[in-house]
């Protein structure tokens, strides 16, 4: 099973979305799989590039595997873009480009 985040958005006029999946199969760096056009570049933020801040001021990359999803949910809370607790699906479900049911975590 891999481990999994997802940003989501919720717009008034479309309701909730989900936009970009990142998926950890247990080796190697995480893997960006975009679910809607542009999905892959939505959650760089312009100060960080494609880091995000971790523990003890250390920045984490997709090559921090684990730490790295488990940071996404704490960086990205928003009311109208956020990240999904960690949670796992099947590695070949995880890594297809359709987004999952959005009653999951």
């Amino acid at each position: 099973m891999a481990k999994v985040v997802e940003f989501r958005s919720f717009e008034p006029n479309v309701g909730m979305e989900a936009i970009t999946r990142f998926v950890w199969t247990g080796n190697g760096p995480v893997q960006v799989v975009p679910l809607r056009p542009g999905g892959d570049r939505i959650w760089k933020n312009p100060e960080w590039g494609d880091r995000i801040p971790g523990p003890e001021g250390r920045w984490l990359t997709l090559d921090d595997g684990e730490l790295f999803l488990e940071y996404m949910s704490w960086n990205y809370r928003g009311s109208s873009l956020w990240a999904t607790p960690v949670f796992e699906l099947p590695d070949n479900e995880a890594l297809q480009p359709r987004p999952t049911h959005l009653d999951r975590p």
